[in-house]
């Protein structure tokens, strides 16, 4: 009950959003890198950002919602699931590989151990379809999150529009 209270709270303070542009995220100035990499066609903004945080950590997007993208990118161990040495996913189906660890991937040139990912905008779709991983079909992703009270305003404030996965 106290849950859904707060995802209610949380929904209508987002929900006031809907009128506003997204605001644009402002990368820290990182003395000994390159300049940050972005997309042209993907401007980060904090509310992409906030909803980005969001979707890690829900297990909405595995086939029986029971593990997230955290789940294997554990913050304890730099985002990966060391020390395991295969990852386990949807009921417990082990995969082929490890979790890499997620830090500084803005300098990636691609994503995943054997780079099958051109840039973090496309990555995010193999683990969500991924049989030995999350196991779900994008059409049921997007219907789960189109349904969902609580994403709705969030991709309203993050994008302007409904859910666009």
């Amino acid at each position: 009950m106290k849950t859904a209270f707060i995802l209610v709270v949380i929904s209508c303070f987002v929900g006031s959003l809907y009128d506003k542009e997204p605001t644009p995220y402002a990368f820290p100035n990182l003395v000994f890198f390159p300049k940050m990499p972005r997309a042209l066609d993907n401007p980060v903004s904090v509310e992409g950002v906030n909803l980005g945080r969001f979707l890690f950590y829900d297990p909405i997007l595995s086939q029986d919602s029971s593990i997230s993208c955290a789940s294997c990118h554990q913050q304890q161990a730099a985002f990966s699931d060391a020390p395991a040495v295969f990852s386990k996913g949807d009921q417990g189906r082990v995969g082929k590989r490890n979790t890499p660890p997620l830090f500084n991937l803005a300098w990636y040139p691609s994503m995943f151990w054997d780079g099958r990912a051109a840039s973090i905008e496309t990555q995010v779709f193999h683990p969500v379809r991924a049989h030995e991983e999350m196991n779900l079909s994008w059409e049921i992703a997007t219907r789960r999150i189109s349904n969902s009270p609580f994403y709705a305003p969030l991709f309203q404030a993050a994008f302007g529009t409904a859910v666009s996965i």
